[in-house]
């Protein structure tokens, strides 16, 4: 009850109830680039839908392509696990390049383990990620099962392999009170 938020204790003052819910369903703790790979081993990634596209002049712009190349969109939903209730909808850009297992992303049955092949922290060199708010589209709500006047906390993710070539870009939409990063800053000493 402690760890859940429900209940505070103080020693010579007794425990006293703070919340009737839980406040997150999903803390996910960070400091390096494994740490947030382990987001997608303790939850269950299940794509909702797989295309082969021609990148737009802004698409193409946003994945370092050139306009009209082929990359690959993938619509997905995280679930958390064993409840599978879901605590995100995420868009995935990939770029086809020599090396992207381009069949095995468009194939539902197996794109969700290529997923987790292609973005593995040996392979990568640097996750940027930024932190802002926005709304959810019908279909976005639809799958987290929530009104779509709910606000979302939107994570985009470039992931970059060791040239630096942009692998993967990943945008996620969380809705309130199902997850939330947990990160600690130290002040570098030198």
């Amino acid at each position: 009850l402690i760890s859940a938020g429900l209940v505070d204790r103080r020693p010579g003052a007794g425990t006293r109830v703070i919340a009737q819910n839980v406040a997150m369903r999903y803390e996910h703790e960070i400091d390096t680039v494994d740490l947030l790979m382990q987001y997608g081993n303790s939850t269950r990634l299940q794509v909702i839908s797989a295309q082969r596209l021609a990148a737009s002049a802004e698409i193409a712009r946003q994945l370092e392509i050139a306009e009209g190349k082929d990359y690959l969109r993938l619509y997905t939903v995280r679930l958390e696990e064993p409840s599978r209730q879901p605590l995100a909808v995420t868009e995935m850009w990939v770029p086809v390049r020599t090396g992207v297992p381009a069949d095995k992303l468009l194939d539902l049955s197996t794109a969700a383990r290529a997923v987790a092949r292609f973005l593995e922290p040996s392979k990568l060199s640097k996750v940027e990620q930024v932190f802002d708010a926005t709304s959810f589209s019908t279909e976005d709500a639809r799958q987290l099962s929530i009104k779509k006047s709910e606000p979302a906390m939107r994570v985009q993710r470039r992931y970059r392999d060791a040239q630096g070539k942009m692998l993967m870009i990943a945008t996620s939409l969380h809705p309130p009170g199902r997850f939330a990063y947990a990160m600690v800053l130290s002040r570098n000493h030198r």
